[in-house]
């Protein structure tokens, strides 16, 4: 009797295997071949790709944790070269400190950074993003699938997802199943294709995402003020998870040997109110922990300039393009004030940090042109005079951006010139000979100017963008009192 009952229960398991085995089996080949893959935001994907193709070759030197406000408030390529250290942002969109703390613990699989920044948009009071059922759980399954860790995935899904989101985020066949009935052409696509997406990377990606390119509108700026603000900053109360996830980022610094620091990013002024509440409740969580914060929402110059931020009506504002690269220079003092120790590949003269920094928007802010041919950069000449001055090098750089195609021509003069005039008062004029595809040369007469968010201590950075052409070379170079324009 007992024996047969044995064969029974074993008949049973082998049936239910067997029975699982025929529902899985199905699904895993789908996932594998990214049936159900959507082409959206393959930036998800790209950081995990990038970071991989990094590991024991560049290291990572700054890593940046937090949501989108993170990967479109950064500018990582002007921060490595206004640093001198490797800067790369991991973010993810909705996600909170939970999340971050769990993309730390992927991301060190890859890369040991010396420090690691926390942007304090996801210490808020969600306690699972995943939970409202709508574009918080859509965001989170990406961000979990975009991890390779299946360890970490197991160990980390309970606290990310609801017990009937399980299967959506461990396949994405079963997220994005809705595909058969709304995009049926692309999931033809994909089975033709026979294998998962992969995002294509040109050279080395830092994983930021510039999505917004244009600042907040004149009407709605005026909206902004007669409703008061937008966003109230009183309900921006650290939930008790997300205080937990930050303590153990904290912690998990003291255990690997990387520092931690926060950073708040800013939104406009108007926008935002009851700041100084949110400032309150970010303060308390943050304290405690004994690191450094930065809180750029206290930065009046960047606050009181719509050009820096999205033009929006939503609760949730980000930074624009030129608002990233504003923050640039007041996150990179504040990284070398409070963190002094670390290590610099670019100012120790590393020489294959420089080699993939000098293509990155940026690095002619900070660095002169390398010896070596520099595929960006369209034309350079070196000591070219300027007035009774001679700069060490005037450069033309070929910035391919999302939607356009331009160049940027850069200028360094040394700060110690002007004793007797400032440098905001003068623009750096100059003749560009430009060569049309028949071999003719014209003269085109253009003005630098001194950019106002970049400051190295020893050089002023002039700059002007306009349109891609063949330099031949450059002429007339003198600096012009703008009262004279």
């Amino acid at each position: 009797m007992e024996s047969h009952r044995i064969r029974r229960l074993l008949a049973f398991l082998l049936e239910g295997g067997f029975g699982l085995f025929l529902v899985l089996a199905p699904i895993q080949w789908m996932d594998r071949r990214g049936v159900f893959d959507i082409e959206d935001e393959p930036h998800w994907r790209a950081r995990w790709q990038s970071l991989n193709a990094l590991k024991g070759k560049l290291p990572v030197d700054v890593l940046i944790l937090g949501n989108s406000h993170a990967f479109t408030g950064f500018e990582p390529a002007w921060l490595s070269s206004a640093t001198d250290m490797t800067c790369f942002v991991m973010g993810n969109s909705s996600t909170n400190a939970v999340d971050h703390y769990w993309s730390l613990r992927q991301a060190l699989e890859y890369t040991q950074p010396q420090l690691v920044l926390v942007e304090t948009t996801g210490m808020n009071e969600t306690e699972m993003v995943s939970s409202d059922g709508g574009i918080g759980l859509v965001n989170q399954l990406r961000a979990f699938h975009a991890r390779s860790s299946w360890a970490l995935k197991f160990e980390s899904c309970l606290e990310l997802f609801e017990w009937d989101d399980l299967p959506a985020a461990f396949s994405s066949s079963i997220m994005n199943h809705h595909l058969w009935w709304t995009d049926a052409h692309e999931v033809r696509q994909n089975i033709v294709r026979g294998r998962a997406r992969t995002p294509r990377l040109n050279g080395v990606y830092l994983g930021d995402y510039s999505r917004f390119r244009s600042g907040i509108a004149d009407t709605t700026l005026a909206i902004y003020r007669e409703r008061g603000g937008i966003l109230d900053g009183a309900k921006g109360r650290v939930s008790e998870v997300s205080q937990n996830a930050v303590e153990r980022i904290v912690q998990l610094g003291k255990e690997r040997g990387f520092q931690v620091g926060f950073v708040t990013l800013p939104m406009h002024q108007d926008y935002l109110f009851n700041e100084s509440d949110r400032e309150e409740h970010l303060e308390a969580a943050i304290r405690p922990l004994g690191v450094p914060w930065l809180n750029l929402q206290q930065m009046e110059s960047l606050t009181s300039n719509p050009g820096l931020f999205e033009n929006t009506l939503g609760t949730n504002q980000h930074m624009t393009e030129r608002g990233s690269i504003a923050a640039n220079q007041p996150i990179a003092d504040w990284i070398g004030e409070s963190f002094s120790n670390l290590r610099r590949p670019g100012r120790e003269r590393d020489a294959l940090w420089h080699q993939v920094m000098q293509v990155k928007p940026g690095y002619l802010a900070y660095h002169d042109p390398l010896t070596k041919e520099n595929p960006a950069i369209a034309f350079e000449k070196r000591d070219v005079k300027a007035s009774n001055r001679v700069l060490s090098s005037v450069s033309v750089f070929r910035y391919d951006g999302m939607s356009d195609q331009y160049m940027l021509v850069y200028a360094r003069p040394e700060q110690a010139w002007f004793t007797n005039v400032s440098a905001d008062d003068l623009v750096l004029g100059m003749e560009l000979i430009l060569r049309a595809e028949d071999g003719s040369e014209t003269a085109k007469f253009i003005t630098l100017k001194k950019s106002d968010v970049v400051n190295d201590g020893e050089r002023w950075l002039f700059q002007a963008a306009v349109s891609s052409a063949e330099v031949v070379d450059i002429r007339n170079c003198r600096f012009i009192h703008k009262s004279a324009l």
